[in-house]
């Protein structure tokens, strides 16, 4: 008997795609309201630039005394700051540009050289002349030598955007085929134009040649900052009038002159100017919700292309060009009235849901989750991300971005849970309170919390600290 099997190794498989397609408007309005109102201007221009039938008109420029700041941002705020820098630096920046301005006359600088100063800074922060190019002209003032240019050049295209300067000395010795003495000695000479101290290597250096450039080169600030740079970092007084044998007044004195001192030395100051798209104000029947159309590009269709476009005289060719177009601007003109839309739908319920902010203020957010929004919105919680997302309001107590009314939960007053950003506020306005000469630890910030019916553990206090980009309590030791 034969026995015959049959098999196969043939397998069959049977998958569903789902693909969802999105029209022309669609896309459009989800472009749009991702941008933020730079990145919505110039989309705008570029619009106009391809489409004939469009016409965008930008708002009325305003001073910057009608501005508005961002609430939170105060003088002793640095935006700038990057999260993973020395915290000793911070610190030594931080008490640097608070002081600089107010002492410089008092520490014994000229008149003459504080208004040279003040005029060259000026010239610099107008966009008049490059800071490279300014200090390149005054070094030709120093030296015919093409060597020194040469060098002063290569030491000016390898500085970060403070102005110190990046590269290995041997380095550029070799790259330029001269002795590491002769680049040095141009550093040198780099250091002594106006503004003072561009090519330092590191902050301690350009500190030393301020003061040298002030005749202090000897002077006690600058024995410090030679000799024990780490322990002022670290506001280590007590060990620095120890190691010195200094009173106390005399140590305040050696101080404040190395905090009267730039903090960098190509610093521009940088003035934060928001404008709202939205306002939040109290109306005779409760909280109403406006969109500030007036600080937004106008957009409009031109009557004299909708003219050519009915003209019976219009080839059939131009006048497909012309639909096409017109369609797309009215498209445009659509989402953008979309965005406007959307975003004035999420505030209503930001109104509903942040009352108690409303009227008490910052510490006082509750906890709001985009995606409790966007379903009650039945929306998607990216559109309600995109819609918060670099756009501003103004409400009573300032101006906040949007996202600022979401967060998660992270403490309590009274039964009440408190969002994230209102625990901070309570946390900047203890610190702002606090004696600068006891500053408070996280572990005094606690217990404080807790009087208020907020319970966080310490790291959760150091984190929120972080965010609002507090030092700790022994870096912010007054003297």
């Amino acid at each position: 008997m034969i026995a015959l099997t049959h098999s196969t190794s043939m397998s069959q498989k049977l998958s569903t795609v789902q693909s969802v397609r999105m029209s022309q408007m669609q896309r459009q309005c989800m472009e749009l309201l991702a941008c933020n109102q730079v990145e919505l201007r110039q989309k705008l221009k570029n619009e106009a630039m391809e489409n004939p039938f469009l016409s965008v008109e930008e708002p009325q420029a305003e001073s910057l005394d009608n501005g508005e700041w961002e609430a939170g941002l105060d003088a002793g705020d640095h935006p700038e700051w990057e999260a993973e820098e020395d915290p000793r630096m911070l610190a030594v920046l931080d008490g640097l540009s608070r002081e600089s301005f107010r002492s410089q006359e008092v520490m014994g600088a000229a008149p003459a050289d504080l208004q040279r100063h003040a005029d060259r800074q000026m010239e610099l922060l107008t966009g008049s002349l490059p800071v490279e190019e300014v200090l390149i002209r005054q070094m030709r003032l120093e030296s015919e030598d093409p060597v020194v240019m040469e060098i002063a050049e290569a030491i000016l295209a390898n500085l970060d955007h403070q102005g110190y300067f990046q590269m290995p000395l041997a380095r550029l010795a070799r790259m330029q085929g001269v002795p590491m003495e002769k680049v040095l000695e141009v550093q040198r000479m780099l250091q002594r134009q106006d503004p003072v101290g561009v090519g330092c290597f590191d902050l301690r250096e350009f500190l030393l040649v301020q003061l040298e450039m002030r005749g202090r080169a000897e002077s006690l600030a600058a024995t410090i900052l030679r000799e024990a740079f780490d322990e002022f970092a670290r506001h280590r007084h007590d060990l620095l009038r120890r190691r010195f044998a200094l009173s106390e007044s005399a140590l305040r004195e050696a101080v404040m002159e190395i905090r009267s001192l730039r903090p960098r030395p190509m610093e521009r100051e940088e003035i934060r100017v928001i404008t709202p798209e939205y306002e939040i104000r109290k109306g005779a029947h409760g909280w109403e919700v406006e969109a500030l159309r007036e600080q937004r590009p106008q957009v409009r269709i031109r009557k004299d292309y909708v003219r050519l476009l009915r003209d019976p005289q219009t080839d059939v060719e131009t006048r497909a060009y012309l639909m096409e177009k017109f369609q797309s601007a009215e498209t445009l003109k659509k989402a953008l009235g979309w965005c406007e839309s959307t975003g004035l739908r999420v505030l209503r319920e930001v109104v509903n849901d942040q009352e108690a902010f409303l009227r008490r203020g910052p510490e006082a957010l509750r906890p709001v989750l985009q995606k409790e929004v966007a379903a009650r919105l039945e929306l998607s919680a990216s559109t309600v991300c995109r819609a918060c997302k670099g756009k501003y309001v103004r409400t009573p107590h300032g101006v906040f971005e949007m996202t600022r009314f979401f967060g998660a939960e992270s403490g309590g007053t009274g039964g009440e849970t408190l969002a994230s950003g209102g625990v901070r506020e309570v946390i900047r306005s203890l610190i702002a309170e606090e004696n600068p000469a006891k500053p408070m630890s996280d572990e005094k910030i606690r217990t404080r919390l807790r009087e208020r019916d907020i319970d966080l553990s310490r790291r959760m206090i150091a984190k929120h600290r972080d965010a609002l980009r507090i030092l700790p309590s022994h870096l912010r030791k007054a003297v």
